[in-house]
Formats: structure tokens, sequence, C-alpha cells
């Protein structure tokens, strides 16, 4: 077991020698703003997904207005519990870009 305590204090410390710890949160938030979004919306996932965040802004894509619509009734509950998970990053805004179809790489 020590030797895991210490392979977690050389990537805690590597990641913030390179300066990568930002992005490593807004992926982790991403992930999470995901499957929150999952939980959510239950069936109507596959009209969804979260992008990305940066400087406090949270971007899901939707494939039509009725999809955004269905998140912005919840987006405080997703707010909180992003809060609840993520104390040093706080999603200020969600953005919403309807799309007409999703990468297939990005699935």
């Amino acid at each position: 077991m020590a030797d895991m305590f210490q392979l977690r204090d050389l990537l805690s410390q590597a990641v913030k020698r390179a300066h990568v710890s930002t992005q490593v949160s807004a992926s982790q938030i991403v992930v999470m703003a995901d499957a929150l979004l999952e939980e959510l919306m239950g069936a109507k996932k596959k009209d969804a997904r979260v992008v990305s965040f940066h400087e406090g802004i949270l971007l899901i894509e939707t494939l039509h207005s009725a999809a955004s619509n269905f998140i912005q009734e919840r987006e405080t509950i997703l707010q909180a519990r992003l809060r609840e998970r993520f104390t040093d990053h706080q999603v200020s805004v969600v953005r919403y870009r309807i799309v007409h179809h999703f990468r297939k790489s990005e699935l």
C-alpha cells in the first residue's frame, strides 16, 4: 500500500509540474456532467452530450431544441450536483449548441 501512495503523490506532482491540472479537472467535469446528464435524461440521453468545460462555461451539444429545453429545465440540478463534486471549479454558465448530428468519432 505504501507504494501506491507514493505513486499517487508522484502523479499529482507530475500533473502540477506539467501545468495540466486545469485540463485534467475540466476533463473530469465533462465526464461527470455527461454521466449526470444521462441520469437526468434517461432514454433521451442520445439527444445530448457534454462537449467541454472552460473558464466556468459548460458546453452541451443537442440534436434539437427540445433536448436543450429539457436540460435547461433541469440545469440547476445539474449545476448543484457538479458543485457538490467539484468545489474548486464552478459551472457558472451552461451553453447549448444545436447540431445536426454528432460526429461518429466523438461518440
